[in-house]
């Protein structure tokens, strides 16, 4: 992290610039500086992007810690010095039809250190909650439960706080928001916010309650608010993303699952003016349970589940306010793709053919409902369900060369395409 005498410097820079200055190529800028929504500006205290030197410590032996069973529909983030992973839903599922509870459990990853359990009391089992960073935390909402393999869901409307060194989770709203998972959360900064919209309310066995609502969760009145809103209005959705860009003056939303099927919209929400606008923009294919977070004005969406053949994905998008959305990884194609990646039907998918005409292997795998955090010029993932089940992978994509690196132990991250093997050997793992 920056040292005490980095940032005095930055302070006392921050007091004698009177105008920030543009970013040069390739987002560059002068010392304790960072480019930030196109200028170069000081990190503000609240930020989650900092320089991180032990990201580049040459460490004498390599992470060999187990990881973590896999999962997907998990919360957390990077805070302070690692990345924290909590709950989730570690079911096999798809061939194995194995159904499963929800997890308890939470770790730590750090460099040069790999997985840890997570010291110190955590939240209620939970999976498929809102989670986002922000205040140098990482806030949860929601999300739902089940004790037993196929037994009844509960719902949670709760907002918890993971902050600290070490990192404590902590209890900071119980109530006053409907329950729901599948949400969408952003941190505002000014006044000192969190956003959620939409999720699902549906319990048990009930078809989907898609939630079209907007609430904040004013941190320094410790209340909810559903604030009024102008302009055309988002449809009820779920498994949606929401990221806050220019310190939260503006929420950026996309896609998700509708009563009417997957979406592909992109919305933009004024949070000063409390008004919504779509925008006319092409992008990614309609889909749910992606992941997406933001880094220095720029919002990146990786993987998710959409209708084509080919169903999961691993292609990687950029959205900007100048640009819109921009596709900077293809990911796994087959023989007539599309510009899309529509797979090709194949009798089994687990069965490599003469179709797969492109596996992506210097990408992750093909997944949904993955775990993504931004942190020192890098996107961090970890897990999510592939095509034969739950991954426990962790992954780094530098955001200056766009290459991937595996930085976690991936005795689960290859589904079965790439490992020329049956679905079902995961059904009873070794």
């Amino acid at each position: 992290m920056r040292s005490l005498a980095a940032m005095i410097v930055g302070l006392l820079t921050m007091s004698c610039n009177e105008q920030p200055r543009a970013c040069g190529l390739g987002k560059t800028c002068p010392p304790q500086t960072h480019c930030i929504d196109g200028l170069c500006q000081n990190l503000p205290w609240w930020s989650d992007v900092a320089e991180d030197d032990a990201l580049g410590v040459d460490c004498s032996m390599p992470d060999n810690t187990t990881s973590p069973a896999g999962r997907s529909a998990l919360g957390g983030g990077w805070v302070n010095e690692g990345f924290e992973i909590f709950g989730g839903n570690p079911e096999l599922g798809g061939v194995c039809d194995k159904p499963g509870s929800s997890s308890w459990t939470a770790h730590r990853w750090r460099p040069c250190k790999g997985w840890q359990a997570h010291a110190g009391p955590v939240p209620l089992p939970r999976e498929s909650a809102a989670s986002t960073g922000g205040f140098d935390s990482v806030w949860m909402f929601g999300g739902r439960r089940r004790d037993k393999a196929g037994g009844p869901w509960s719902l949670y409307g709760d907002l918890w706080r993971l902050s600290g060194s070490p990192a404590r989770w902590t209890l900071t709203s119980t109530a006053d928001a409907p329950l729901r998972h599948g949400a969408a959360i952003a941190a505002q900064v000014e006044p000192p916010s969190v956003w959620v919209f939409g999720g699902d309310a549906a319990i048990n066995d009930q078809p989907s309650i898609y939630l079209q609502d907007i609430r904040r969760y004013r941190l320094d009145q410790n209340q909810w608010e559903l604030p009024p809103t102008t302009g055309s209005f988002p449809s009820a959705r779920s498994g949606h993303g929401l990221v806050a860009l220019q310190s939260g003056k503006t929420l950026i939303m996309f896609g998700g699952k509708a009563a009417n099927g997957l979406t592909a919209d992109t919305w933009q929400f004024d949070t000063k003016k409390m008004s919504w606008k779509r925008l006319d923009l092409s992008g990614p294919s309609a889909r749910h349970g992606f992941s997406m977070a933001q880094s220095q004005g720029t919002v990146w969406l990786f993987g998710g589940r959409d209708d084509s053949e080919q169903k999961l994905r691993n292609d990687l998008w950029r959205f900007t306010s100048t640009a819109g959305w921009e596709r900077i990884r293809v990911g796994d194609l087959g023989a007539q793709a599309t510009v899309g990646g529509v797979l090709e039907p194949q009798s089994n998918p687990c069965i490599p053919t003469d179709k797969w005409v492109q596996i992506d292997a210097d990408s992750p795998a093909r997944r949904s409902h993955a775990l993504i955090s931004a942190h020192a010029e890098g996107l961090w993932l970890f897990g999510g369900r592939g095509s034969c089940g739950p991954l426990a992978d962790l992954w780094r994509l530098d955001l200056s060369s766009f290459i991937w690196e595996l930085r976690g132990p991936a005795d689960q991250s290859y589904p079965c395409p790439r490992r020329a093997s049956l679905c079902q050997a995961w059904c009873t793992p070794p």
